[in-house]
């Protein structure tokens, strides 16, 4: 092997180490949000508030205890929704150990400012 190509082997594998950390950086970010309470709305204009259950490697999101925001609050409970429809995810809430109360009373005040 050459000079050259021992460097770009090197290169291309310290830019591997590299993305792999970002990569797990990224992941313990998303990881502290489990709990947390989001809004996200999709695609199609609907908006749903839940607790961030989980996500998975095509970054879907799965939301347990979760209700569509419209006129009236309409509970779903357990709701997966693909990476692609999200068209914006907010924090509504740290996360903490809450009782399903807490999403109901987030829900109720997106009504009130709807």
């Amino acid at each position: 092997m050459s000079t050259n190509e021992v460097q770009q082997s090197s290169q291309n594998k310290l830019e591997t180490l590299n993305i792999q950390i970002n990569q797990t950086e990224n992941i313990s970010k998303v990881e502290k949000l489990l709990g947390s309470i989001l809004k996200i709305e999709i695609i199609d204009g609907r908006i749903f508030i839940g607790k961030l259950y989980c996500f998975d490697k095509l970054q879907n999101i799965i939301l347990q205890d979760c209700s569509e925001l419209k006129k009236e609050k309409r509970n779903i409970g357990l709701l997966l929704i693909a990476w692609k429809n999200i068209v914006s995810c907010q924090i509504a809430s740290s996360p903490s150990p809450f009782q399903q109360s807490d999403v109901e009373k987030i829900v109720e005040r997106q009504l009130l400012i709807s």
